[in-house]
C-alpha cells in the first residue's frame, strides 16, 4: 500500500506533479481535479484508488493512493506538503502567471521526499500490523494451550471432587451405622441388667416363702 502519484495544481492546471510510477495516473489525477471542490475530500477511482484532496490558498493539493493505504497518513502527507510548499513560496500569493509543471524543478524534489517519507512511514505500520497480527495469534494459540490445560485439570480437580464427596458419603453411612450399633449394644446391655435384675428378685421371692414355710413347720 503506498501513495502513486502527487499533484499541486491551481485549478485545473498542474504546477507540480511527481511518480515513481508509470501509469495514467496523470490524466485520472487531471480529470479528478474539476470534482475537488470543497476544503478537503476524498474520493475513490474504480474501487481501486482513494484520492485525497485539500484546497489551501487557492491551490489543490492530491495525492493517489492505493485504497489500502492508511487515511490518516495520508493526510498527515497533505499537511506536510501543503507546509513545506508555503513555506518555500511564502512570499508568492498570486500562482496564475506560472505555466503548466513549471514548479516542478523547484519543488518535485521536496514532494518526491514527503511522498518517499510517508510510504516508508506505512510500510513501517504495515510490517507493525502483520507483527502485531502475529504476537495476537502466538498469543490466541497460548490461551487455546492454557485452556486445555486448564479444561483438564478441571476434569482431574472434577473427579477428585467426586471422590472426596464419594468418601463424605460413605463415612456419614459409616458414621450412622456406627450410631444404630451403639444405641442397639446399649439397649441389649439394658435388656440383660433387667432379665438379671428379674432372676435376682424370684430368687429372693423364692426365699422368703421358703422360709415362711419352713418356719410353720
Amino acid at each position: 500500500m503506498s501513495i502513486i502519484y502527487g499533484l499541486i495544481a491551481q485549478k485545473n492546471k498542474p504546477l507540480c506533479d511527481y511518480s515513481e510510477y508509470k501509469g495514467t495516473f496523470t490524466t485520472i489525477c487531471l480529470k479528478t481535479l474539476s470534482k475537488c471542490t470543497e476544503e478537503k475530500g476524498l474520493l475513490t477511482i474504480e474501487d481501486t484508488y482513494n484520492i485525497f484532496y485539500r484546497n489551501n490558498g487557492g491551490i489543490t493539493f492530491l495525492f493517489l493512493c492505493e485504497k489500502s493505504y492508511p487515511q490518516e497518513a495520508a493526510i498527515v502527507c497533505l499537511d506536510k506538503t501543503i507546509e513545506s510548499f508555503f513555506k518555500m513560496f511564502q512570499n508568492q500569493n498570486d500562482f496564475s502567471n506560472y505555466t503548466q509543471y513549471s514548479l516542478n524543478n523547484q519543488f518535485q524534489k521536496n514532494l518526491n521526499e514527503i511522498m518517499e517519507k510517508y510510504n516508508s512511514d506505512s510500510k513501517n505500520l504495515d510490517d507493525s500490523i502483520n507483527s502485531l497480527k502475529e504476537n495476537l495469534l502466538s498469543m490466541h494459540k497460548q490461551v487455546i494451550s492454557t485452556n486445555e490445560i486448564v479444561n483438564e485439570r478441571g476434569d482431574k480437580i472434577k473427579l477428585i471432587v467426586e471422590k472426596a464427596e464419594e468418601l463424605s458419603h460413605d463415612s456419614m453411612v459409616f458414621a450412622d451405622t456406627a450410631s444404630r450399633i451403639k444405641k442397639i449394644e446399649k439397649w441389649r446391655k439394658i435388656r440383660i441388667y433387667v432379665i438379671i435384675f428379674g432372676i435376682i428378685l424370684l430368687i429372693i421371692i423364692f426365699l422368703i416363702i421358703w422360709n415362711k414355710i419352713t418356719s410353720k413347720n
